[in-house]
């Protein structure tokens, strides 16, 4: 039983690594919402992520749309099916989801740069990447003014960019060497989880037998002293 969890652990982490998924949906919110490190910022990237999470697609689609949102106290970006219509949000605003699997709007008004103009779509929110380019350990937007740079910040999340700089490879450099070590040490412990594994069930198959052998010493015991009562 322990190696067979063992090897669904593999799996899931083998999963995470190779696809940028987590492995258990996030349990605050009524729809299934992940957890992800950056969101796409064009079409052909929305595209393969939607097809990743089994969004709707295409021009006939208005529901069940693939988002990447902020959450309400701005600690991660979120990616999503989202399991109603596909709303507008008039201009000077962002969007985010609230714990109740609902978009919410927030207001981008004193931002430095890059709040919306005018009225866009709820799934077409890539096209303002300062509404997904959050500092998640001060809990804010970016081009908030009072919000520190990410260059400042080690723990900050960023997201994608077509134009890889150097600190969005020195965050994949980081990420690659954890999950390396993640790894190393899945590939330690495995081996010493079956081993017990097989010893317990070994010694749970020799029980058994050794109380049979008793049993059966026991019955022939009582025999011979029957006999030599006989006698």
């Amino acid at each position: 039983m322990m190696f067979a969890y063992w090897m669904i652990y593999v799996w899931c982490f083998l999963s995470t690594y190779f696809t940028n998924l987590k492995c258990m949906v996030l349990p605050e919110y009524p729809l299934p919402v992940y957890e992800v490190e950056s969101c796409p910022l064009n079409v052909t990237a929305v595209e393969k992520a939607a097809f990743r999470l089994n969004c709707s697609q295409g021009d006939g689609a208005f529901e069940n749309l693939y988002h990447c949102l902020p959450n309400r106290n701005l600690s991660r970006l979120v990616e999503f099916c989202y399991d109603r219509v596909r709303g507008f949000v008039e201009g000077g605003y962002c969007m985010i989801l609230d714990s109740s699997g609902m978009l919410d709007g927030y207001s981008c008004q004193k931002f430095l740069h890059g709040c919306p103009g005018g009225p866009y779509s709820t799934d077409v929110i890539y096209k303002y990447p300062s509404c997904l380019h959050i500092n998640a350990f001060e809990k804010c937007f970016l081009a908030e003014p009072f919000c520190p740079n990410i260059s400042r910040n080690d723990v900050t999340r960023k997201v994608e960019i077509p134009s890889f700089n150097t600190t969005t490879k020195s965050v994949q450099k980081k990420n690659s060497k954890n999950s390396i070590e993640h790894f190393l040490w899945l590939l330690l412990l495995l081996p010493i989880a079956a081993g017990i594994s097989i010893y317990a069930c070994r010694k749970r198959g020799t029980l058994p037998c050794q109380e049979k052998k008793e049993r059966h010493r026991d019955e022939e015991e009582c025999k011979d002293s029957l006999l030599t009562e006989s006698i």
